[in-house]
């Protein structure tokens, strides 16, 4: 959190695919008012009170990959400041914009006595919620006569409504620690490398302050019997390291761990890999185990609130290198293991061409391939009344492409995905080239060519352990990682 422009604002999430922005702070206490109220009051003496107005009331901005916001509340209606400022500034100068339900009608102005102003005024308020004021770029050229009038009618405005929602935006600084402590997690994957940002909030739950992604693939060759990283991939994966590791220092974490899955840790010369990694940034790479790896994400399931009633329910984390199951019980891990399902190491292994239609032969050959490993892996699918999460790239651009279909963002499609509904989708793609694959909406264009092997994969689960739906999260191993090292501070 920074002072920019006349107000705080942090850094959200990132529109990327794994996590949506979390919901503001409400104040409970007196003492959380009374700072944003003094701060306002300051803005509005030090910018003048027709200055920037995302300093008064604040609209969502962006700035680069990141939420700038000073209040995270959009004005879905006109509201009363404004209507305050456009008619304060109206009735100085003795012009009235007339108001019909619905609309401004623009450059129509008539010369009024005073009491014909103040009706004119009433008369246009009472009709605030169904007309549209002048956009606030307009209000900035009002004439030095209108400022005295302006600047008591806000001020009103402001102490009237000094403990209301107006300034809820300005102590979203207090929802954190004092000390802001927050940790940096970077994900080494085989398809994609992340970053995510946290820190806990004062009633101790995971806020995440900034997570992105960049498509990395480091993991071609991982399906060959001894896997080897290319020299292409390893120079990818330390770029994108070094780009994330400098995206995160602006939120100055003070701790940062990177980590590494199966990409790496199946790779012949994965620990070179780590030694170029180290040179470059100056950071060791923690190497998971598989069992590390699953209990991580099981970890970081626990963090996520929309979970909070499941309390018995399997965990399936697919990956580019390798499948991770859990068993939940209770709302404790009964059962964790990883498999090499992975959608890269499938799609090298059975798919002969992936820039071509996704063929019936390597649909049959993954889905028998997928049901033999987890039977042979005594995984067991024998909770009481349970339900199945998913997480991973796979579940996410699911919902992506459903909410381009939809005109949704990510967050606001349905968390719940159907195995009926992956069936249809994999039967709409199967027919498609790589190219045509990568022009549906919502499609990131460096999953085209293993998507139709990870549907295949997910599906053939389902029907091995009876299940008919997932519930979408994003919390995974990042998130377990991040709460395991907070604890630490």
């Amino acid at each position: 959190m920074q002072w920019v422009g006349g107000g705080f604002h942090t850094d959200a999430l990132s529109p990327d695919l794994d996590r949506p922005s979390r919901p503001a702070y409400s104040p409970t206490r007196i003492s959380d008012h009374l700072v944003p109220v003094a701060i306002s009051f300051w803005t509005l003496g030090r910018a003048g009170p027709l200055g920037p107005p995302r300093e008064i009331i604040g609209a969502p901005s962006r700035r680069g990959d990141a939420l700038d916001t000073v209040a995270p509340y959009p004005l879905k209606s006109p509201s009363e400041p404004e209507l305050i400022l456009q008619f304060a500034y109206a009735h100085s100068e003795n012009r009235i914009q007339p108001h019909e339900p619905g609309r401004m009608i623009a450059h129509r102005t008539q010369k009024l006595s005073h009491r014909e102003a103040q009706e004119s005024a009433s008369i246009a308020t009472l009709q605030a919620p169904t007309c549209r004021p002048k956009p606030w770029r307009r209000m900035i050229g009002a004439r030095k006569t209108s400022l005295r009038t302006t600047n008591i009618s806000l001020c009103l405005f402001v102490a009237k409504n000094c403990l209301g929602w107006v300034f809820v935006a300005t102590i979203r600084q207090h929802r954190l620690r004092g000390d802001m402590s927050c940790v940096a997690i970077i994900d080494i994957g085989s398809n994609s490398i992340k970053v995510l940002v946290a820190a806990r909030d004062v009633a101790g739950q995971l806020t995440v302050l900034k997570s992105h992604t960049i498509d990395a693939r480091i993991s071609a060759g991982i399906s060959h019997a001894e896997p080897v990283l290319s020299e292409e991939g390893m120079t990818q994966g330390v770029a994108a390291i070094q780009e994330l590791l400098a995206d995160s220092a602006s939120l100055s974490p003070v701790r940062a761990q990177l980590v590494a899955t199966s990409a790496v840790r199946d790779a012949r010369n994965g620990r070179d890999f780590a030694d170029r990694v180290r040179r470059a940034t100056g950071f060791e790479i923690r190497i998971l185990s598989g069992d590390e790896e699953a209990n991580a994400i099981g970890r970081g399931l626990t963090c996520d609130p929309a979970l909070a009633s499941l309390k018995n329910f399997y965990v399936f984390d697919l990956g580019g290198g390798s499948l991770e199951c859990l068993a939940f019980a209770e709302r404790k891990i009964q059962e964790a293991i990883s498999l090499q399902l992975g959608c890269v190491r499938l799609t090298e292994k059975f798919v002969a061409d992936s820039t071509g239609p996704f063929l019936p032969e390597a649909r049959k050959r993954i889905m028998a391939h997928t049901r033999l490993a987890v039977a042979e892996s005594g995984f067991r699918f024998d909770l009481p009344c349970p339900s199945a999460v998913a997480t991973g790239g796979t579940a996410s651009t699911v919902r992506a492409i459903h909410g381009a279909r939809t005109g949704q963002p990510i967050e606001q499609t349905p968390t719940l995905i159907t195995v009926q509904h992956l069936r249809e989708l994999l039967d709409q793609l199967a027919p498609l080239t790589l190219e045509q694959r990568k022009q549906i909406p919502g499609m990131p264009a460096a999953r085209a060519d293993i998507f139709p092997t990870a549907l295949a994969t997910v599906i053939a689960l389902a029907e091995t352990g009876g299940l008919t739906a997932f519930h979408h999260s994003f919390y995974n191993l990042r998130y377990g990682l991040a709460a395991d090292l907070l604890e630490t501070l």
